[in-house]
């Protein structure tokens, strides 16, 4: 438990530490904020090898360049399952800002183009298997009902 507090103090001083090398770079239409956490502190979690849009792509890329440079002896693994997103949806002329899951905002932005998919091509579209993206695309399509 001490470990994963000690992640937790680490983790907000490398976000200080990152955000000022984003403030350096040329700006990036993105809000990208990663916690780093050590993995034997932490529980496993199966994470799928998701193909992310470029947009998303830049902001991993940059933040590994920055992380393998300071920190030499640490291996950086990507855990897309447990990470969320603000995603700001237009539908006629409103915007909602919607908060979902990493792998829900990856799964959005295939359909920004008002592309139509069917499971199986959205599936090897994301390289994701059918037992991922099923329920993904339920937690998407069908609302929580109280």
């Amino acid at each position: 438990m001490e470990g994963m507090l000690n992640d937790l103090v680490i983790g907000n001083d490398t976000k200080v530490e990152f955000d000022k090398h984003v403030a350096k770079q040329p700006p990036v239409n993105l809000s990208f904020s990663p916690q780093i956490l050590t993995a034997g502190f932490w529980p496993t979690y199966k994470s799928p090898e998701v193909i992310i849009p470029e947009s998303m792509t830049k902001c991993l890329d940059m933040f590994k360049e920055w992380h393998d440079v300071t920190h030499t002896k640490r291996k950086l693994t990507w855990v897309h399952t447990q990470g969320n997103a603000t995603v700001r949806a237009t539908f006629g002329k409103k915007s909602y800002d919607l908060q979902v899951t990493t792998l829900q905002a990856v799964a959005l932005n295939v359909f920004n183009d008002g592309a139509s998919f069917g499971l199986d091509e959205l599936g090897k579209t994301l390289n994701l298997d059918l037992e991922t993206l099923k329920p993904l695309m339920h937690s998407l399509s069908c609302g929580k009902h109280k």
